[in-house]
């Protein structure tokens, strides 16, 4: 077992250097692409549309919304422990990538790329996949057109910077995407789900609910903060 995962942990350093060596001008506009795949963009946006629907009543944006909130609140588990736990080196930090490349990967990404133990998995990868399957179950084609693009690049982007290997950003896609779905089969097994949150946010225990929300984004930022 520990040769073939050996073999593999070779291979992905072989994809490694092949995509980091793909030219890419990231002083570029293209370098702006990266904040549209980072936690701090989907957060408070998926809480934003859940907002939106209890102000406007919207059946579409309160079960959208709501289904971006339970994605936050179990990326917990399906993201953050493992980011913390595994404790894996980025590539440009990674002993048997210099030896491999003779020092050559550098981080190329210094917003969100810096802490060199936080390889596994990919925040932008997890992010912008989780952004595509909900976007895609509840607005549609166009929302898949838009979303899958950023999700798919960000395999191939975040190794070309340095701070990934490609199966930290493969499994951060598939990760995302596991999670949006199980955040979106727990809004659908809700009977009556929209009708209850509108109660609830108009009744007497709203400003609950809306403190709930505030802190939901004050704790992603501070997480943010630890993990950046």
């Amino acid at each position: 077992m520990k040769g073939l995962l050996g073999k593999a942990y070779s291979l992905d350093i072989k994809l490694l250097l092949r995509w980091y060596r793909v030219p890419v001008n990231w002083n570029s506009p293209l370098r702006y692409i990266l904040f549209l795949g980072d936690g701090l963009f989907w957060s408070p946006l998926g809480v934003g549309i859940f907002a939106s629907g209890i102000l406007t009543g919207s059946a579409l944006l309160l079960e959208a919304g709501a289904a971006c909130t339970v994605t936050i609140l179990i990326s917990g588990l399906t993201f953050i422990l493992p980011k913390s736990r595994i404790n894996r080196m980025r590539p440009f930090a990674s002993r048997r990538v210099a030896e491999a490349s003779g020092g050559e990967v550098e981080c190329r990404d210094r917003i969100f790329g810096r802490k060199e133990n936080e390889s596994f998995p990919s925040g932008h990868a997890f992010w912008t996949s989780a952004g595509m399957v909900l976007a895609t179950w509840y607005f549609g084609l166009f929302a898949f057109l838009v979303t899958a693009p950023l999700a798919l690049s960000m395999i191939f982007f975040r190794p070309n910077l340095g701070v990934h290997f490609p199966s930290d950003t493969v499994a951060g896609f598939f990760m995302g995407a596991l999670t949006a779905a199980a955040s979106i089969l727990f809004i659908s097994l809700v009977p009556r789900f929209s009708e209850k949150i509108l109660l609830f946010f108009h009744g007497p225990a709203a400003f609950a609910g809306w403190l709930f929300l505030a802190l939901l984004l004050f704790s992603v930022f501070m997480t943010w903060r630890r993990h950046v």
